[in-house]
């Protein structure tokens, strides 16, 4: 419960639906092979859904994907993602 869209533990305020009931049928797997397929499945999920945010420093390049927004950076392209939040489809 504490991993779920309203959960404590989502400091990235990461919201799916999907997510959610795929979390549920993890808890109610009752073997090691059904945990494992339920896990797969939130691993896929998420990898699709992480935002990219790539950072090259050496000619500060900054590239950030439209799946976020409000990325900030230094004048010394110090990284801040205090106030990243996803993009609303």
């Amino acid at each position: 419960a504490t991993l779920k869209s309203d959960g404590a533990w989502n400091a990235a305020h990461f919201k799916n639906a999907d997510y959610d009931a795929l979390l549920v049928d993890y808890g109610k797997a009752r073997d090691l092979q059904a945990q494992r397929i339920a896990a797969g499945r939130i691993q896929t999920l998420l990898l699709d859904e992480t935002p990219e945010i790539i950072s090259y420093f050496s000619q500060y390049s900054r590239i950030t994907s439209n799946k976020v927004e409000s990325v900030r950076f230094t004048a010394i392209s110090h990284l801040l993602l205090d106030r990243v939040t996803f993009v609303q489809a």
